[in-house]
């Protein structure tokens, strides 16, 4: 009788789960669930969300302290959201780990190099997400476009740091080969004055993962349709100034993952104002295009600050370029697949009238005689 009492409390728990059930409702709805199973009292590892959206993990609040957790909402019944949070000079070896500046959300007024140290969490992980939810530190240099005061390093080969206004944005890093950890840090000065602070989600990503981002993508993409805009670019700010001007020193690949049934992509610059592709040529910073329809390719024409989308080709000519500057964009398509687009900018030349972009793209479906 006993074993046959033992074999239904596991029937019924897996039901449960299996389920999908809302467990906090389902404890507030019928305790008599915690009467006839009083040892369930946690629901470990099961994820959950805070009251301000960072995503955490059930556990009891002994489990959340001895993980150096921070123990926010409840969750389960006697459980909380443990979330990890981690700043200057820490680690974590935690899935879903928030590295935040220095008394975030406080502003940060700079003169500090901080170091964050992500480690794997098992053996199986081979990649990491790191998502800008909040990234403010100063502009690029007003000539050069360099990041000359704070930036952010991600520690990776031929490596493009990262300033200015960057909320939104997302990178994939590879874990080093025969490395368990790798480090990212954010270097900032005194000399610019200035309210900073960051808030950067990082996941690990499974080495059998479907999400896993192919070799040489720093942003990956998996819809048919979506945008990408240049880091420190914002439609939205004023056409000069803060947020508004590209970097240089950049050499990375923008991937989208090929949907079933789609041949080609095609991109095009954003309608949202008239500086959504302004990379190189004579766009005048007190927002008077003087380079409008500049739309320019070729190795001839785009020697310092370009894009390549491989064997691409646009409606009005239909002409096979790979690169593709100045200061417009006609929609270019392309059949080559994966589909990859790199974006490249110099330190060569003055940088201070290109802003960078803003680019929609769009997978197109499969038509008789594409391969």
């Amino acid at each position: 009788m006993l074993v046959s009492k033992s074999v239904f409390c596991v029937i019924v728990l897996s039901c449960v789960g299996v389920g999908g059930m809302d467990y906090n409702e389902y404890y507030r709805r019928d305790p008599k669930f915690l009467f006839l199973f009083p040892f369930y009292r946690v629901l470990p590892g099961l994820p959950c969300t805070t009251n301000d959206n960072l995503d955490g993990i059930c556990l009891s609040q002994r489990q959340c302290n001895a993980r150096a957790g921070v123990c926010a909402v409840h969750c389960g019944y006697k459980g909380v959201c443990c979330v990890y949070k981690r700043t200057c000079g820490e680690k974590s070896n935690a899935n879903n780990t928030y590295f935040f500046s220095p008394n975030y959300p406080a502003a940060f007024n700079g003169g500090k190099r901080c170091s964050f140290t992500i480690e794997k969490m098992n053996s199986g992980v081979c990649q990491m997400r790191i998502d800008f939810l909040e990234f403010s530190i100063s502009e690029p240099d007003s000539v050069s476009g360099s990041c000359a005061n704070d930036k952010l390093n991600l520690g990776i080969p031929n490596n493009p740091e990262i300033c200015g206004e960057n909320g939104g944005h997302h990178v994939y890093l590879d874990f080093p080969a025969g490395s368990n950890a790798h480090t990212i840090t954010v270097s900032t000065v005194n000399a610019v004055p200035m309210s900073r602070r960051w808030n950067l989600k990082i996941s690990q990503i499974a080495c059998n993962s479907s999400e896993r981002a192919p070799p040489g993508c720093l942003k990956y993409f998996t819809s048919d349709k979506g945008s990408d805009r240049s880091f420190n670019f914002s439609p939205t700010l004023p056409a000069s100034g803060s947020g508004n001007r590209l970097i240089s020193g950049m050499n990375y690949g923008v991937c989208v993952r090929r949907a079933p049934g789609y041949c080609s992509i095609t991109w095009s610059r954003s309608s949202a104002n008239a500086y959504t592709f302004t990379i190189s040529g004579t766009t005048n910073v007190t927002g008077v295009d003087s380079g409008a329809g500049d739309d320019l390719t070729g190795s001839t024409n785009c020697t310092s600050n370009f894009i390549v989308i491989p064997n691409g080709r646009q409606s009005h000519d239909g002409t096979s370029e790979d690169r593709y500057c100045g200061n417009d964009l006609s929609p270019v398509q392309t059949f080559s697949s994966p589909f990859v687009m790199t974006v490249v900018t110099s330190f060569d030349g003055d940088n201070s009238n290109n802003r960078g972009f803003l680019l929609e793209y769009s997978q197109n479906a499969c038509q008789d005689g594409d391969t």
